[in-house]
């Protein structure tokens, strides 16, 4: 499971520096009024999925599922054996 993690790290450190070789500025990039359109386009696209699609099942798949399961038939018959 770490071998994936090392080689993305390897992967994004020669990337910068092959960037950073051929002359491309990444400070100059990420302050940029490009790059901050387009991170404001992506998180309120993001936020509008999440709020519009997905909070909806999550929370259902959350208080139903998880919170039922796990609290109801796993948490509380255990704390009822501990204190008996």
């Amino acid at each position: 499971m770490q071998r994936g993690f090392i080689k993305t790290v390897i992967i994004v450190i020669v990337a910068i520096a092959a960037l950073a070789y051929f002359g491309f500025d990444i400070s100059d990039f990420l302050h940029s009024e490009k790059f901050r359109h387009a991170i404001a386009v992506t998180y309120n696209t993001l936020k509008l999925i999440w709020n519009d699609f997905i909070v909806r099942p999550a929370l259902w798949v959350w208080y139903k599922i998880i919170v039922g399961f796990v609290w109801e038939d796993v948490i509380v018959p255990v704390l009822q054996k501990i204190r008996s």
